[in-house]
């Protein structure tokens, strides 16, 4: 047999026909080939894995020439986040198109389609040269983990500028307060815990 020959028996293009239930040691999948069907196992980069959904194109790699010793390494080059820029690294989900995206000017961008859940057991700490800055759509919760100090909505100035009191006997209301409420003085945008 010829170099080129056994290289063309080492290496062939598969696709995945079912995706695994990854619950075993080694993440093995079934894929198809030359008209035929048999098991592979996924091979990954150190520190990284995926469960490879049907139809997606591997390349299949037969160990020390056996045809029954298989591992795959999966590709998604027509689903790749293009263009990118030369040195730009990126890691995606080739189906939802989440993205964290390591830009070639040193700017880190993450990009999410549904929701995004961080949990850390320990502390947390940013530290920002510059501002730091939120932006959402209508509501910013605190969590009820730990003790936050509640943040004065506006709105709550105009109510208790203009409340009253029913005098004690009944009858009257009392006048509003004396001392008002004043926006920005008695309102904040800062987030500080009990001291």
């Amino acid at each position: 047999m010829n170099v080129r020959n056994t290289i063309k028996s080492l290496l062939r293009w598969a696709r995945v026909t079912k995706a695994g239930d990854d619950t075993g040691d080694f993440p093995i999948q079934q894929v198809g080939y030359l008209a035929k069907i048999g098991d592979t196992v996924m091979w990954f980069p150190y520190g990284m894995h995926a469960n490879i959904p049907a139809d997606e194109l591997v390349l299949m790699i037969s160990m020390q020439g056996n045809p029954e010793a298989r591992i795959s390494i999966p590709g998604s080059p027509q689903k790749r986040v293009k263009p990118l820029v030369s040195g730009e690294v990126v890691f995606f989900h080739p189906s939802t198109g989440s993205k964290l995206h390591f830009k070639e000017n040193g700017d880190i961008e993450i990009t999410s389609v549904k929701d995004v859940t961080v949990t850390v057991e320990g502390d947390v700490t940013v530290n920002a040269v510059g501002k730091a800055s939120i932006g959402v759509g209508t509501v910013l919760e605190l969590g009820e983990i730990g003790a936050v100090k509640k943040l004065v909505h506006e709105e709550f100035i105009t109510l208790f500028n203009s409340h009253t009191h029913l005098q004690s006997g009944g009858g009257s209301s009392t006048m509003v307060p004396n001392q008002l409420g004043v926006i920005d003085t008695h309102t904040t945008t800062k987030a500080r815990g009990d001291d």
